[in-house]
């Protein structure tokens, strides 16, 4: 998959509202989630590869068609554009359309639960096109449990994923519930990551900070963590992460009121997707306490610097996995097991070399797109889409 690419490769298009900060990371937004930083990886790799790749993101004052690493990104509408009981139609379906007649893609991909995977569904039977799409969270495949605000984007995201030629699974949870509530097959690519260029790893005795990284939602459960910090006065604890990017801020100003009162921990707020990095350098314990996710970024960004997870939320890789780190039931059990962690610093960096072990061999971005790639083309051959009808409308 590495050589050259044929002259049939197909032409791939991720269609992502909020991937453009990612790509550019000077444009200052205050919300990237885990989807962003995938399709980022995937999309890099491929065009690295020669492969035709493009974006279609919200307009973010970019120029149109412009090219990072032989990427090109097309806009749609600016974020929050449009009046409230039409904006659904314009400027936001009719602009997003005319981007991906522009994208003129044999592929088109969506990552994440809502009303895009319906919309690009349509538009690529329209157009005989390929669409996939790549299951973001577990509540994906979980009718009545979708991460979605509005009934008419359940229902649009429902049509697009019974009609995707290709369904990506991130675990082996997504691909059974899958099966089970939507009857599809689909296939599982687990998440990808890189260090970055010149990464030099921490001295482990220089590792001081528990950390925890997500967006402030109710089903992340970050009180858990300051609960976690009060309980254990003696160690450092880092929290990052900003408001959701929907619905009020009180949760989040709830959370920062109840953290003043934590001397050993540190609140950061929003911190822009190239930089969070940093502060994996200087952990020596991850802390996960979700109800629910996908495959968190967030593990491997750990696991890859040999730190420990310690997670209320239990990871499922394919059948075969033993997945590292440490995973609990309940509030006490993750208390026992961090005091326990923190107190046999010998038992800890083993515990961090067996996680980067596993990233190592099973989610390296090389290895990620590969699987991929392998994916999307017998999916575009089967599907027998006709590319010859976009640019000529």
């Amino acid at each position: 998959m590495e050589g050259a690419v044929t002259q049939k490769a197909p032409s791939l298009c991720f269609v992502a509202p909020h991937l453009y900060p990612v790509l550019d990371p000077a444009t200052k937004v205050d919300f990237v989630g885990g989807a962003e930083g995938q399709q980022d990886y995937i999309s890099r790799e491929c065009a690295r590869r020669g492969y035709g790749v493009s974006v279609v993101s919200l307009d973010f004052g970019q120029v149109d068609g412009a090219s990072i690493s032989n990427v090109t990104i097309y806009k749609t509408h600016k974020p929050g554009a449009g009046l409230p009981g039409v904006r659904f139609f314009h400027p936001r379906l009719t602009k997003l359309w005319a981007a991906l007649k522009r994208a003129d893609a044999d592929v088109y991909y969506v990552r994440c639960a809502g009303m895009l995977a319906g919309v690009v569904a349509v538009f690529c039977k329209r157009y005989s096109r390929t669409f996939i799409y790549n299951g973001a969270h577990d509540t994906d495949f979980e009718p009545g449990k979708h991460l979605i605000r509005f009934k008419r984007d359940v229902l649009l995201y429902e049509f697009g994923l019974k009609h995707a030629d290709l369904v990506i699974a991130q675990n082996r949870r997504q691909q059974e519930l899958a099966r089970h509530y939507y009857h599809l097959l689909s296939v599982l690519i687990p998440n990808c990551y890189a260090l970055p260029n010149g990464y030099n790893p921490t001295p482990d005795e220089k590792r001081t900070t528990i950390l925890w990284v997500s967006t402030m939602r109710e089903w992340k459960r970050p009180e858990l963590f300051l609960a976690l910090a009060k309980a254990l006065p003696r160690y450092k604890f880092i929290m990052v992460g900003g408001p959701s990017n929907y619905g009020t801020d009180s949760y989040y100003n709830m959370l920062c009121d109840r953290a003043a009162g934590i001397e050993n921990l540190t609140m950061t707020g929003f911190v822009p997707y190239d930089q969070v990095d940093g502060h994996f350098d200087n952990a020596c314990l991850f802390i996960n306490t979700s109800i629910s996710e996908g495959f968190p970024n967030t593990f491997l960004q750990a696991w890859a610097r040999g730190v420990p997870t310690v997670s209320l939320f239990r990871l499922q890789g394919s059948a075969s996995d033993i997945m590292p780190g440490s995973y609990v039931d309940t509030y006490e059990e993750l208390l026992e097991q961090v005091t326990c962690l923190m107190g046999d610093e010998h038992k800890r960096i083993e515990m961090g070399r067996a996680c980067e072990y596993y990233y190592r061999n099973n989610h390296q971005v090389e290895k990620i797109v590969d699987r991929f790639l392998r994916a999307i083309i017998d999916a575009a051959d089967h599907s027998g889409g006709d590319t010859s009808q976009v640019s000529q409308l």
